[in-house]
């Protein structure tokens, strides 16, 4: 649950498949990856109007999630989200954030593999 305009806290894990690499605090706004090489990156935001989504690594965007498609108003929410995959080659020990633009009370999720 995120508001506008801020670096993104890591508020839950839900699977670490290597802890040694992928270093998080609760609360904290930095992923430390340890290992430098090519990672696939997706990130998905859901909130009723058009978010803005940067990655940021070592505190320089790399990429950015702006929402383009209209989503249909539902009776239970925002039930679609914005979503953005890629891939990207990060340097040893990169610090992996995220920035949020939009309304606040969205929810979304990270996910980040090593390949």
């Amino acid at each position: 649950d995120v508001g506008s305009g801020h670096l993104i806290p890591w508020e839950a894990q839900s699977v670490n498949t290597c802890p040694e690499n992928f270093l998080w605090e609760q609360d904290k706004t930095i992923i430390l990856t340890v290992a430098p090489g090519l990672y696939d990156v997706s990130i998905g935001l859901f909130t009723r109007r058009c978010p803005s989504v940067q990655l940021q690594v070592n505190g320089e965007g790399v990429l950015t999630l702006t929402a383009r498609s209209k989503r249909t108003a539902h009776s239970a929410g925002s039930i679609t989200g914005h979503t953005l995959h890629d891939y990207i080659a990060l340097p040893s020990r990169a610090r992996v954030s995220l920035t949020y633009a939009g309304e606040p009370g969205a929810e979304g999720f990270l996910s980040l593999r090593k390949l």
